[in-house]
Formats: C-alpha cells, structure tokens, sequence
C-alpha cells in the first residue's frame, strides 16, 4: 500500500535535500472509541496526536519526504507523546522545544457532517513559541513552510509565526497557507478576519475551505472573494467544497476537479491528508521559488497533482482517525 500512495504522490527523490517545515500547534486529541457516540455520552477515548501543522509535518514524512516541525510542546506526558509520534512518522522535532507550560488537549467527536470539539488551550506550551526562537538559517530555496491559524491568534506565537514568513519568504522557500479555522479559539470574528486577511498575502498557495474563503474576505460572492485575496506572493489558491470537489484559482485560469461521490467514514484529518500530499507533490518536482510559476502554468501537471492529492484525501478519510488513518494507509 505504501508503495500505491507514493506513486500517486509522485515519484520520490531520495537525493533531494529540500524539505517541508511546518509552524504552529501539535496537540493531543481525545476520540470517542465508538466513533458514532456524543461527548457526553462517552466514557472510553482513544489518544491521537492532533494540530494541523504537526499532522501535515507527519503526512509528508510518511510519504517519503523530509519534514520538521515548529513549535513548542509541554514538559509532560502528553509532550512526550507527541515527539514518539512524530518521530515515527519521521519528521525532525529538533525544533519542537519543550516549555513548563502544558500541551495542549482537546475532546472530539465526529458525527455525520457534525463535530464537537472541547479545547483546553489558554496557556498552552504551543501558545509561548516567541519570534527569538526562529531561526533564518533553518530555511532555504526549495523548502515550503505551512502554516495555519491557530498560532496567529496571539503574541508571542503570532510574532513568531510573522517572523518565519519573513525568513522563509527572504530565503526563497515558497509559503503554504491553510487556514484550518476554528472562529472559538479567537476573541471575535473581527479580529480573525483582520489577523488571517493580513497574513494571507504572504502565501504563494492558498487552501481554503468556500466558508473560510468567504470569511476572510467578508463576501459571499465568490468571484468577488477570490479578486480580494489573490494578492501579494499569491500564486495558486485552492477552495475546498463540501461535496469533495474543489476548484483551483492561478493567475491565468481556473479550473475545477471531482472528488469521490462516497460520503468519507471519518472526515478528521482529510484536509491535513490533502495539504501533505500536495505539498509533497511540490517538493517531489523540486519546485523553487523561481520556477513555482513555470509549474502552475501547465494545467495537466497541476491537475494531476491535485487529483493526486484528492486521492489521497479520499483515501485517508476512509480510514479512522488523523494520523492514525494515514499511518494505516502506509502498512
């Protein structure tokens, strides 16, 4: 099956030295262990490592990529956790600190087109990563460096975050934004909007959900919310659709691609899968900041990395769990 996943996400440089970095929060993540039951009705949970960028760190490593992590994690059991597993995914956690403060947890269920989720993040270890922890020497042209929101709601970690973009950027690695929005981890709509509006100029790919990208531009045309931000270092920007299709947006065409017509066993972890596997697909073509225009410019070569990645999608949300699924798919 490994070897099945790697094929349909391009064909693997071992010489390659160009790696994915990923910023932000790695988290714990308690599951019912019957998947169909509520929070409260539940009594018996089963531990995932959770986070965007930690996931989309262990998605590309999996798939036969470098990758390594950002951040900062607890001194503590969960902490520990977090560095086992992502190490056996193969990601570098060199530079996943460890700080007094608590990882972060959080409870969720999934069911039908409906999730629950419990965070218990005010305070935690990922919330303290400070502008003085980055490094520029860590990136360099022919990297990516993802991020999501999460760690854009306050300083120090937002500072942090803005300091990475500026390094990266100046380095020449090409930018990956995917919002992964979550509207209860910010004070109020208002200040997320503005915060993700400012920071998504940045990016060379975007990777919206439709609601995401209707939020940050506060319109519900999309045309109109496309024009608003594809701006700046914006070179591609893809939008995620509730039915699994998408459409993609680059500065001389739009197109739009199926997805499957099986509704997914579980949705959790699907958007990660997708944002690993296309970015593996970027690092797998060796692309650079001088040549990302170039790749973007034949259709067939970028749609058939996004329908490598939407495979990959479909794949992962057939399975169960977030990393857990994607570990599944490389036995």
């Amino acid at each position: 099956m490994r070897d099945t996943i790697l094929m349909k996400c391009g064909t693997v440089n071992v010489m390659d030295n160009n790696k994915c970095l990923t910023i932000g929060e790695a988290m714990v993540e308690f599951v019912p262990h019957d998947h169909q039951s509520v929070l409260k009705d539940t009594g018996t949970f089963d531990r995932e490592a959770a986070g965007a960028p930690a996931i989309v760190a262990g998605v590309v490593s999996l798939l036969g990529k470098k990758s390594a992590m950002i951040g900062k994690i607890g001194n503590d059991v969960f902490g520990d956790y977090l560095i086992e597993k992502l190490s056996k995914c193969g990601v570098d956690t060199v530079h996943l600190g460890k700080v007094k403060n608590q990882t972060a947890i959080s409870f969720t269920a999934v069911n039908g087109d409906k999730e629950q989720d419990i965070f218990y993040r005010q305070g935690s270890a990922d919330t303290t990563l400070k502008p003085d922890d980055i490094d520029e020497a860590w990136f360099k042209n022919g990297d990516i460096l993802y991020y999501a929101s999460a760690s854009l709601v306050q300083n120090p970690a937002r500072g942090a975050v803005e300091k990475a973009l500026k390094s990266a950027g100046k380095k020449g690695s090409i930018i990956v934004f995917a919002p992964r929005l979550s509207i209860n981890d910010w004070p109020n709509e208002k200040m997320a909007r503005e915060t993700l509006f400012h920071t998504a100029p940045h990016a060379h790919i975007l990777v919206l959900t439709e609601e995401e990208l209707k939020f940050l531009a506060d319109r519900q045309d999309e045309y109109e919310a496309v024009k608003m931000l594809f701006v700046g270092k914006t070179k591609l920007m893809v939008i995620l659709r509730k039915d699994q299709t998408l459409t993609y947006v680059t500065g001389r065409e739009r197109g739009h691609l199926n997805g499957p017509n099986e509704e997914p066993l579980d949705g959790r972890g699907m958007e990660e899968a997708f944002i690993g596997c296309l970015v593996t697909e970027f690092l797998n073509k060796e692309v650079r900041h001088e040549t990302l225009s170039h790749i973007l410019s034949d259709r067939q070569q970028l749609e058939d990395m996004l329908n490598a990645a939407i495979e990959f999608r479909t794949n992962v949300g057939n399975e169960s769990g977030r990393l857990a699924a994607i570990e599944t798919l490389q036995l």
